[in-house]
């Protein structure tokens, strides 16, 4: 069974260059050893793992957006100006 490992909460002051540089770090390893993971698998003949596909959810309520513009604060202004 699998357990990963979740970072502390870093605050901006705790954010020096070289603590940063060893997030990058981090994130090289986690990834390099997911590679691995799967190499072993793949070599072991078990299945890969899924492919999955990016989250569309932020391009849903771009076009949502689109259909549905927000009025501008004058204007909420004026309708609430003219409904009372």
């Amino acid at each position: 069974m699998e357990k990963e490992l979740q970072l502390p909460e870093i605050s901006e002051g705790e954010k020096t260059p070289i603590i940063l540089r060893f997030l990058e770090i981090i994130e090289i390893q986690n990834k390099v050893i997911r590679e691995l993971k799967d190499e072993i698998a793949r070599l072991k003949g078990h299945p890969a793992r899924p492919k999955l596909m990016p989250s569309k959810t932020g391009e849903l309520n771009k076009a949502a957006k689109k259909s549905h513009p927000a009025r501008s604060k004058k204007k909420k202004e004026e309708a609430a100006v003219k409904n009372s």
